[in-house]
């Protein structure tokens, strides 16, 4: 299907190329270029939520794989998006395709909160888990992690929303498929982390991925 797709996104874009800027054709074909790849991302979605997507980990720094995860989602969009990382930021164990679709699903249900446009904070430090919990049915071992906060200014997620956002196909939006944030939740179980939202309505929305 990826194959297919890439074949469609082709030659949209040759055929981009005979076109002027200015025509309603080349308008066309620039929302049919963006339908290819939220096509060619569901196709991943799907593909990571049904095998399960067992990571192959290596030590990976976040700095810039969030900076170029903003760079490729938020390309285009009216969002804008501001980075607080701390410069002593550990390495993490991880699968880095698989964090940055997990990054890229919450940037763009943060952007897609925000649909006149606004600012996307992502903020990124070191914390200390000093006790033995659940969070969102997901078990937290006390230890450090690295703990990623994407925040946005949006219209924020209803309190009886909230505890659902993680279930497969559950969506808000009238495009939404329901399988971002359960296909996120699946990575960041599968690496032994966490996650966490703060939201209200009306004022936007931090979701925490450890």
């Amino acid at each position: 299907f990826n194959n297919i797709l890439m074949a469609v996104t082709g030659n949209v874009s040759m055929a981009k190329v005979n076109l002027s800027p200015d025509s309603a054709s080349y308008t066309s074909l620039v929302e049919a270029e963006h339908a290819c790849l939220r096509a060619k991302q569901l196709t991943w979605q799907l593909l990571t939520f049904s095998k399960g997507g067992v990571p192959v980990k290596k030590q990976t720094a976040l700095d810039g794989l969030l900076r170029e995860s903003a760079a490729r989602t938020l390309r285009g969009t009216s969002a804008t998006c501001t980075f607080d990382i701390t410069s002593d930021l550990e390495t993490v164990s991880a699968d880095e395709s698989q964090l940055l679709q997990v990054f890229s699903n919450l940037l763009i249900n943060a952007q897609e909160a925000m649909p006149h446009g606004g600012s996307i904070q992502i903020k990124a430090t070191n914390v200390v888990e000093r006790e033995r919990r659940f969070e969102h049915a997901l078990q937290v071992e006390a230890g450090t992690y690295v703990r990623v906060s994407i925040t946005d200014a949006g219209l924020g997620i209803p309190k009886e929303n909230v505890g659902r956002i993680f279930d497969p196909y559950f969506s808000t939006k009238q495009r939404g498929s329901g399988l971002g944030l359960a296909t996120s939740y699946s990575i960041v179980k599968n690496h032994g982390g966490f996650l966490t939202v703060d939201s209200k309505v009306g004022l936007g929305t931090t979701l925490h991925v450890h």
